[in-house]
């Protein structure tokens, strides 16, 4: 889009600019193109901040290989978006390699239907904590969901209660332990704050992780609490 006086070289093009302004006017009215546009006074995205937290809802994810020009209007916008986004995480954790760095993916299924959000997790989980000084956190509700590729490359694992017994099976073989009826108990049974943890060692057992209130608070997703009538305890 152009601003300001006109440059003559460019009017052969105006027909053009005029269109791609047009485009461009259209794709500000879909709430997750705000991350994308902004009329300067906003502040952009900066790797050097303690922490970023950047919601991706909304978007709608193409079918892995779908071509690209069958893309309906609502993945091409979500494509535009999630690019920036992945290479924002991307220059994140490749810089200031002195420094360790955090990087968490919740429903990592979602990034990866793309092959983009694919190539990323594949390339911050090989290469992330031995070169780059860099720890990438994929967090999915199934261990199915978690490609047996990224899971040779995993370190370490955090399994909490299932509710559901062919998820426990899943997230059985995931950490490599026998499937059986004990086993199974001990996944759909675990008590809230207690999850079936794997050290880098491949050491599993049952383990209490212990968080601050104000962390539990913070992060909750529960409506109760976060409206603050809620007297469930709270869960991590």
């Amino acid at each position: 889009m152009v601003v300001g006086k006109k440059d003559p070289k460019l009017a052969m093009y105006e027909p053009e600019f005029s269109d791609l302004s047009i485009l461009i006017e259209g794709a500000k009215e879909f709430p997750s193109t705000s991350l994308l546009f902004s009329d300067g006074n906003s502040k952009a995205l900066n790797i050097n901040r303690a922490m970023t937290v950047i919601d991706v809802q909304g978007l709608t994810m193409p079918d892995k290989g779908k071509n690209l020009e069958d893309l309906n209007t609502a993945e091409t916008i979500s494509l535009a978006v999630l690019m920036p986004l992945l290479e924002h995480a991307r220059r994140f954790g490749f810089s200031e390699r002195d420094i360790v760095k955090f990087i968490g993916v919740d429903e990592q299924w979602f990034i990866k239907l793309v092959q983009l959000g694919q190539q990323f997790m594949e390339s911050m989980v090989r290469q992330g904590g031995r070169s780059l000084f860099t720890t990438i956190h994929l967090i999915d509700q199934n261990a199915t969901s978690i490609d047996d590729e990224l899971k040779n490359n995993i370190g370490i694992k955090f399994i909490y209660k299932m509710g559901i017994e062919s998820e426990a099976v899943s997230a059985i073989e995931y950490v490599g332990m026998e499937v059986n009826e004990s086993n199974i108990k001990s996944i759909l049974k675990m008590k809230d704050r207690y999850v079936l943890h794997q050290d880098l060692d491949g050491r599993t057992g049952i383990v209490r992780i212990d968080i601050p209130e104000e962390m539990v608070e913070a992060f909750s997703s529960r409506p109760e609490q976060r409206k603050g009538d809620g007297e469930d305890e709270k869960v991590a």
